[in-house]
């Protein structure tokens, strides 16, 4: 079967996959600990002193792992690199 042009099914995969990890997150939060999706980056924890975890989310499906060539890779480090500047 032929995927539409507008369809959206594997990116939502990911949202949900983003939302998931994120969840898991919550149940590591530590008293004062803030978690944030989307604001930093995928998933950030920020705790009370001012330290912060950042994670980048990705997801594909099928037998795939990241490399140097691929564009997610690059995406995450330039996200990264914004928030150091």
């Amino acid at each position: 079967m032929t995927r539409a042009v507008n369809d959206a099914t594997l990116q939502k995969a990911g949202d949900i996959y983003q939302y998931l990890i994120a969840l898991r997150d919550c149940f590591e939060l530590n008293d004062g600990d803030t978690l944030q999706i989307e604001t930093n980056g995928d998933v950030s924890i920020i705790n009370d002193v001012g330290g912060r975890f950042q994670r980048e989310v990705k997801h594909h499906f099928g037998n795939t792992s990241i490399s140097d060539r691929d564009i997610d890779f690059w995406k995450t480090l330039a996200n990264w690199y914004v928030e150091v500047l």
